[in-house]
Formats: C-alpha cells, structure tokens, sequence
C-alpha cells in the first residue's frame, strides 16, 4: 500500500471519528438539559454534569456563529434548546404583547416550544404578537423575541440562548383582516400544537407547517404555492384549504383528515401509524395515500389522473370517487370502491376482499388476492371486455352473457375491455351494475 493511501485513510477516518464524536455530543446534550444539568449544586457549587454542560457549551460556540455556520445542535433534544443563528438577537418582549407594522412585513419564521400557536385576524392595521402562560407570569427565558430581516418577522420562544424552563407559554398571532404574506410561511413548534383559524393564513408563495411532538390544525388556508404540514407525533388536519400546487401532509405517528382541499396539481396524505381520511376535496392531477397501520378512507374525492391508496395493516375505502385510475394495495385488509367513476383500476390485497364498484365504462381492471375475493361491478352500458382469471382455489361467475374463448377466457360484446384475475384462494364475480 502506497504512502498516499494510507494518508488517506488516515484523514477519512479522523473525519468519520470527529462526526461521529460531535453526535454523541449533541445526543449527549439534550439528555443532560433533560436532567437539568443547567442548574448548578445545592450551595451554587458546579457538580460533575454541569462542569460537563460548560464544555459542551464552549465546544458548541466552536462551531456555531452568528454568521450561519455549521453547528450541530440547532435542533437539540429535550425542553434546553438552542436556537440556530437565525433566531439569535432580535427584541426582548418583557410585557407579553407587541405590534409591528405589517407593511414592513412579507413572510414570516416562527420557533416555538411547547403550549399553543395560533393564528388569528383582528380589525387594526397592525400585526399584534400576544404570548401568555397559564401561570400567569412569563419566565424570563421563555421571553417572546423577534425582529425583521429583508421583510421577514422572525420570532422566537426564549430571551437567552437556550430556553430551559419548563413553564410553557402560548403564542397568538393577531394577523389584520385579509392581510397577505407575499413571501413564505413558515411555523415550527416542538411540543407546540399549531392553529389557523378561518381564512386567516393567506400566501402567495409556499406554507410549511413542521411540529415535533404537536397537532396542526390550518382552516382555509391559502397559498399560490403549496402547502406542506409535517408531525413527528401528532394529528394533522386541512379544511377547506386551497394550495395552486401541492397540499402535502406527513405524520409518523397521528391521523390526517382533509376536507374540501383543492390542489392544483396533487394532494398525498402519508403516516406510519393513523388513518387517513379525505372528503369532497379535488386535485388537479393524482391524490396518493399511504399508512402503515390504520385506515385509508376517500369520500367524493375528484382526481383529473390518478388515485393511489395503500394500507399495511388496514382497509382501503373509497365512495363516489372520480379518476381516470385507481389503484390500490393492501397487505391485511380490504380494499373497497363503491358508486365511482374511474376507467381503470389495479388492485392488489394479500390477505383481504377486493370490490369494485364503477358507474362508467371501464377499459382495463386488474385485481390480485392471494387470500380474498374479488368482485367487480360494472354499468349495464358496458359496450363489453374480456376477462382472464386464474385461480388455485376458487370459482369465477359472471352476470354478462359471455363466449368462451378457451380455459379461464371469456369474451363480452365487443371485447374491448381488459379485466384480470388472479386470485389463490378466493372466488372471482363480474356483476351487471
């Protein structure tokens, strides 16, 4: 091995060991303001964590500067946090409450621990920052802090450089009526629930919506842009929302609903562990679902292309739905379609029911089941199809006066159609709609 070579090695492994090193540290720090190492000895004398809670701090300021550089611990874990350097300086608010001329600002940053954040209009002119506790009075590091760069309100939950109180605090937004944001929205809360009230949160660009450990909850929002919502834990809900682009929500462990939400383009609904649940809402072009562990319901949802639903451990249920195509997947439950204009369908379930239900013509069907039935419904003005099944254990029906066209092979009117079956242990039914 050459001398370069192992230089080499050499230096990536010094890397790999610092990066390595300075996560440990970060991890090790949250756990430590968990602990409330912040708090010196009875007496004021330091003890061992907190001796080790000032190196921490002096390895931190190394790599942290006001300028926006690197640091690894902007986002840190446990109620000690510390604000990267967008949220450094600003204003103090001692009193609780503070306007700021709204034509100074175009977008808005938001960082909040714990309580509650919302969003509401009032008739002045100006925009009114009102925090409150339920204990009345306000710990000195929970201090709401804002200022403006470039005509964005950043704000912020904590006078010092970490907040470390464990008193939460609440945050109302008081918005002037039909007031607009003409650049981003961005809000972000640990422990926070998040709340737009009616017709207040309205922007010509993008609105992202991001909580560790929290619910949001936006109503009839707004944005020329799209609209993102992400929770680590914790519900999210849209009603009656409007994005020209795409309307996403991801959640790891918590529901999502949407109702009456129009996407110019998509809409996706994602979570690990939670239903999901849309109603009379429309995306100009597909609307994609997937849960890991709950239930997929979709109630006169309109797609101009396609819908995709897919549940692990759970059902897939959709009514008086309209797409040019639908498909769906299932690894332990059913999958259902009723009262629904699509043109084709493609349909998988391991262990479940497939059962689809369609009141225009459809051109192609495809519908698989190892363990299940499967049942297609199809409008008497079905100019007609032909369907291949195969089955290990299972019998095929259908209400269509058909021809034989050999084993497993039936033809109907004109034949147009293509419909597929297979199933391992489970009967196959076409039914005259």
């Amino acid at each position: 091995m050459t001398k370069g070579r192992v230089f080499a090695i050499i230096i990536v492994t010094l890397v790999l060991a610092l990066m390595v090193g300075l996560f440990v540290t970060g991890m090790t720090r949250g756990a430590a303001w968990v602990l409330d190492v912040d708090s010196p000895a009875e007496g004021g004398e330091k003890n061992g964590r907190q001796e080790f809670s000032d190196f921490l701090d002096g390895l931190e300021d190394a790599f942290d500067n006001e300028d926006g550089g690197f640091s690894m611990f902007n986002f840190s874990f446990g109620w000690g946090h510390n604000w990267g350097s967008e949220f450094k300086n600003g204003t103090i608010v001692t009193n609780g409450s503070v306007e700021i001329g709204a034509d100074d600002v175009k977008g808005i940053k938001t960082n909040w621990i714990g309580g509650r954040m919302t969003i509401k209009t009032h008739s002045s002119s100006e925009i009114l920052l009102e925090q409150t506790s339920k204990s009345g009075s306000i710990p000195e590091d929970r201090r709401l802090v804002y200022r403006i760069d470039d005509g964005k309100l950043v704000l912020r939950e904590g006078a010092g450089r970490r907040v470390s109180s464990r008193t939460a605090t609440d945050l109302v937004i008081y918005l002037p009526d039909r007031f607009t944001f003409v650049e981003d929205v961005e809000l972000n809360g640990i422990a926070t629930d998040i709340v737009a009230e009616k017709q207040t949160l309205t922007c010509h660009d993008n609105i992202e919506v991001s909580v560790v450990s929290g619910n949001v909850n936006l109503e009839g929002a707004d944005s020329e842009g799209s609209i993102k919502m992400n929770s680590t834990s914790g519900d999210l809900m849209l009603t009656g929302c409007r994005a020209l682009r795409m309307v996403e929500a991801d959640t790891t462990s918590g529901g999502v609903s949407f109702s009456e939400v129009r996407a110019g383009e998509s809409m996706e609904m994602n979570t690990t562990s939670g239903d999901v649940y849309c109603e009379n809402s429309r995306a100009g072009q597909n609307v994609k679902t997937d849960t890991t562990s709950g239930n997929v319901k979709l109630i006169e949802v309109e797609v101009g292309e396609k819908i995709e639903a897919e549940s692990t451990s759970g059902d897939v249920y959709c009514e008086n739905v309209t797409a040019r195509k639908f498909e769906s997947s299932t690894v332990s439950g059913k999958a259902t379609v009723k009262s629904s204009n699509i043109s084709e369908a493609d349909s998988s379930s391991t262990s479940g029911d497939i059962a689809i239900e369609s009141k225009k013509a459809m051109s192609e069907l495809r519908c698989n089941s190892i363990s299940g039935s499967i049942s297609v419904t199809l409008p008497t003005h079905q100019s007609g199809f032909t369907a291949k099944y195969d089955t290990i254990s299972g019998d095929f029906r259908c209400d269509f006066a058909t021809t034989s066209l050999g084993k497993h092979e039936v033809q109907y009117g004109d034949g147009s159609a293509n419909i597929y079956f297979d199933t391992t242990s489970g009967d196959m039914q076409i039914i005259k709609g």
